[in-house]
């Protein structure tokens, strides 16, 4: 699968665009897509990073000469004539190389450039969070915790567009997920604080924060993270060095380091999420007005602790900080509240989203009879079948050796790496195809299940392209094969389940 991302970052739109584009970026990877990025702007620093991690790098300012783009970060899009010049030169760039996808994560395109650009790819998604402008998009991801989310882009995107929309799909790196399974509540008492206000972070909000925890006077250690491309770099480093607080520039321990404080004090944006994963609670601040809805509503689920906007930011930090050590109970449900709303997750369900499986499909063999026998009796596999009595062998022998000699029954396993994942089994009846699905028991795999589905639909579209209708039969009681075969698209009738492919 080809997959190219249009995004930007820069000192005065920021990086969270071109970080979050990367995560998605690197779970793709790892399921197998090829991934190229496309910018006007971006810092060199990025373009090395995207290229350490084998994707490929294009750049419109160096391809051509017309005006950089509306550089307000809140999201105003451009004029449609530079926005169709930027999809033309974007086009060129990937000449007749057909895509799967195109992402865009560009608060200055819209529609206009949206639609110039769909004839070089299959799909199109957009990451967005302002809803402010029409899309013409199969897809839309808004990470972040919105008011009526669902009515949020019911005027902005077209029917058939699917909305994924909230922090369970925010684009996390890949250790969160991890992390979030060690990751303990806070027990309210502050003995370490985190700084961070994003990489840029142009108005030097970093220094106030440092010089109200010094005018505070508290014990505590101290971990300032900052970005290359901060403009007051030198100021914070001596500040550091005079206090004894320890300074990580450009770092890639931002998760170890989230999940060894107690308390941040920093921004909104993409880290806000990064926090709840790993059970942090902040004393958080919207310092640009995308961010000020977020905050709000994050703050009113109990995710954050956000004080009223104030252009005191030292004062203001100073007076909760107080708040804060005498009331530590506010911290733990913060803590808990996090945790529980956000699991590291999100990239893994949007390449998902994509139909991007990392599983690898072959028909089973002879020798994989004695491991279906085992699996197809174990009591988390066996609960759920129609036949609920244990197999006998000889029965499933017989069976298993009629199925692999079929040309109308098709026994698949899917594997990722050498560690066998799940079953799947298509019975063929003209251009209907009945399914029959199962994940091996004790397997840890997020999402195998949907994984497992995805790269079988995928198989038989390839093997059998007459089939245009699949259907599964669920147990009633199977509430959960249920919601299965619901969340992937399939539509419930009365005895059974089914998909027009």
């Amino acid at each position: 699968m080809k997959v190219t991302f249009r995004v930007d970052a820069s000192s005065e739109i920021g990086t969270g665009h071109i970080s979050r584009c990367l995560n998605l970026a690197y779970e793709l990877k790892r399921r197998g897509a090829k991934c190229n990025f496309i910018s006007q702007d971006m810092p060199e620093y990025f373009i090395s990073q995207i290229k350490s991690q084998g994707h490929s790098h294009y750049s419109l300012r160096a391809a051509n000469h017309f005006p950089a783009f509306n550089k307000d970060p809140i999201g105003l899009s451009c004029p449609a004539e530079s926005q169709l010049a930027d999809a033309q030169k974007t086009l060129n760039l990937i000449a007749d190389d057909i895509q799967d996808w195109i992402v865009v994560d560009h608060y200055s395109l819209d529609i206009n450039w949206e639609l110039r650009v769909k004839c070089s790819s299959k799909r199109l998604m957009v990451i967005d969070d302002m809803a402010n402008r029409q899309h013409a998009c199969e897809l839309l991801l808004d990470q972040n915790m919105q008011d009526k989310k669902q009515s949020r882009y019911r005027e902005k995107v077209g029917q058939n567009c699917k909305t994924l929309l909230g922090p369970k799909f925010a684009l996390l790196r890949s250790e969160f997920s991890e992390l979030h399974k060690v990751a303990l509540e806070r027990s309210g008492q502050i003995h370490r604080i985190l700084i961070f206000f994003g990489g840029v972070d142009s108005k030097n909000h970093t220094i106030e924060a440092m010089n109200a925890l010094i005018n505070l006077r508290i014990e505590v250690s101290v971990d300032v993270v900052i970005g290359l491309q901060h403009p007051f770099i030198d100021d914070v480093k001596k500040l550091c060095s005079q206090h004894a607080f320890s300074l990580h520039i450009q770092t890639k321990r931002m998760a170890e380091l989230i999940l060894q404080s107690d308390l941040c004090i920093g921004s909104g944006g993409v880290v806000t999420w990064e926090r709840c994963c790993l059970g942090l609670p902040s004393l958080t601040y919207a310092i640009a007005e995308n961010q000020e809805e977020v905050v709000r509503v994050a703050a009113l689920n109990g995710l954050i602790y956000a004080p009223n906007p104030t252009d005191f930011l030292g004062d203001s930090i100073e007076l909760h900080l107080r708040v804060l050590l005498e009331n530590q109970n506010i911290l733990k449900l913060i803590s808990s509240n996090g945790i529980n709303a956000v699991d590291g997750n999100g990239a893994k369900r949007v390449a998902q989203a994509m139909g991007v499986s990392p599983l690898k499909l072959r028909q089973a063999l002879e020798t994989d009879c004695e491991s279906i026998f085992e699996w197809r009796n174990h009591p988390d596999v066996n609960k759920f079948s129609k036949n609920q009595k244990r197999i006998d062998y000889v029965d499933h022998f017989n069976w298993f050796n009629s199925v692999i000699a079929s040309d109308r029954t098709f026994l698949l396993i899917g594997a990722s790496q050498a560690e066998s994942i799940g079953v799947i089994r298509f019975d063929v009846d003209e251009f209907k195809a009945y399914i029959s699905i199962y994940v091996v028991p004790g397997v840890e795999h997020f999402g195998a299940g949907t994984d497992l589905l995805m790269a079988a639909e995928e198989w038989l579209k390839e093997q059998r392209p007459e089939v245009t209708l699949l259907r599964a039969e669920v147990l009633r009681e199977n509430m959960r094969s249920q919601h299965f075969f619901s969340k992937n698209g399939y539509q419930a009738l009365p005895l059974n389940f089914e998909k027009k492919v």
